[in-house]
């Protein structure tokens, strides 16, 4: 039996084609391969590959079954919006007579699947939001986790080599008012 389930998280290998029904102009269009990372429903998938393949139907060549070929003197038979591609030497689909859309269908079944990797990013803004967060809270962050903060500043009477144990902070007047600028830093 196919594997038809597309929802989950994981990253999905997913064999399709485009089928399009009309009858006496039954065609399979080639198949295609996509890795899905998305949670779909068949629906949803569906709605996709119809709407990419519409979107490229200006590249299609006309199946031989609706008379195309590479001889432009013969006009197929399906769809009367065909045109000649002078860059490929074929006919295209280009469009679907109007009221045929209706006939497209997506056949497809997950080949494989793969658990998705850990965004490296997300856990390194993580990583970056803690520490803003330990530094405006005053609690140590990162490898001097036993260190106290400290201001780099020039003031006269500021004694920065005092650590305040109880608050993470220095007990000169400008770290007591909470005056520490843009050079606070972590000495441990």
């Amino acid at each position: 039996m196919p594997d038809l389930d597309l929802n989950d998280d994981q990253l999905k290998l997913v064999r399709y084609r485009i089928l399009f029904v009309k009858r006496d102009y039954e065609t399979a269009f080639p198949h295609a391969d996509v890795l899905v990372h998305d949670n779909l429903n068949s629906g949803a998938f569906a709605a996709w590959k119809v709407a990419e393949f519409i979107e490229k139907l200006h590249d299609i060549p006309v199946p031989a079954k609706w008379g195309g070929s590479s001889n432009r003197g013969k006009r197929p038979n399906y769809p009367c919006n065909a045109r000649w591609d002078d860059e490929c030497g074929r006919w295209v689909v280009n469009r679907l007579d109007d009221d045929d859309y209706k006939y497209l269908r997506v056949s497809y079944e997950v080949e494989e699947r793969y658990p998705r990797q850990n965004l490296e990013y997300e856990e390194d803004h993580l990583k970056v939001l803690r520490q803003i967060r330990d530094q405006l809270s005053g609690r140590p962050s990162g490898p001097g986790d036993g260190g106290h903060r400290r201001h780099d500043c020039d003031t006269p009477g500021n004694d920065c080599d005092n650590p305040n144990p109880h608050h993470g902070t220095c007990a000169c007047d400008a770290c007591r008012r909470g005056d520490y600028g843009s050079s606070m830093r972590v000495h441990g």
